[in-house]
């Protein structure tokens, strides 16, 4: 991660920055060299960890969020990342939440949607449309792996119950199926 990063919890909940770092401090697992201080590292990791509590469709909480922000931010290009992992009718308020009253004033601001994006192809777009009323195209990032379970399900079954597809449907000829 960058020298300067700030993360901030937000969400309904009451909780203090202590009660969040406990929180993540108990997932969290030492994944750098094993001959550095893990446990230091941890720390250092944690302390950049704050919360906020606010309602997901409220101007005045995402702009206390943003007050925060700026205090982390002081003299930096501020770039920020809102990871909604809130329930899907929660979205379009978050984002035009987050886009007025708590986006960057001189770097970028993206937002990470986690699923479900959408029950069909129909929901989907219109999650879209209404998202593009805060946000441009690419400031938006979809993460779903629901909508393409059958889908992917149904191409295993076909190319391991079809010969001719088995032997062309592997990772020399194909990147990625999207």
């Amino acid at each position: 991660l960058p020298k300067h990063f700030t993360i901030y919890g937000y969400a309904r909940s009451k909780m203090t920055d202590a009660e969040l770092r406990d929180m993540v401090s108990k997932t969290l697992t030492c994944r750098i060299d094993k001959r550095e201080n893990c446990g230091e590292k941890m720390d250092q990791f944690l302390q950049r960890c704050f919360y906020h509590s606010g309602q997901y469709d409220s101007q005045d909480h995402f702009a206390e969020l943003d007050k925060k922000l700026k205090e982390h931010e002081v003299g930096r290009v501020s770039y920020r990342l809102f990871y909604l992992s809130v329930p899907p009718n929660m979205f379009i308020d978050a984002v035009r939440c987050a886009s007025s009253s708590a986006s960057s004033g001189n770097g970028w601001t993206r937002v990470i949607v986690e699923k479900p994006f959408g029950r069909d192809s129909e929901s989907s777009a219109a999650l879209t449309k209404a998202l593009k009323q805060y946000l441009e195209e690419d400031q938006i990032f979809r993460i779903d792996h629901y909508l393409g379970k059958e889908l992917v399900e149904n191409l295993s079954v076909l190319r391991f119950s079809n010969l001719i597809f088995e032997p062309l449907w592997s990772r020399q000829y194909i990147r990625n199926v999207q």
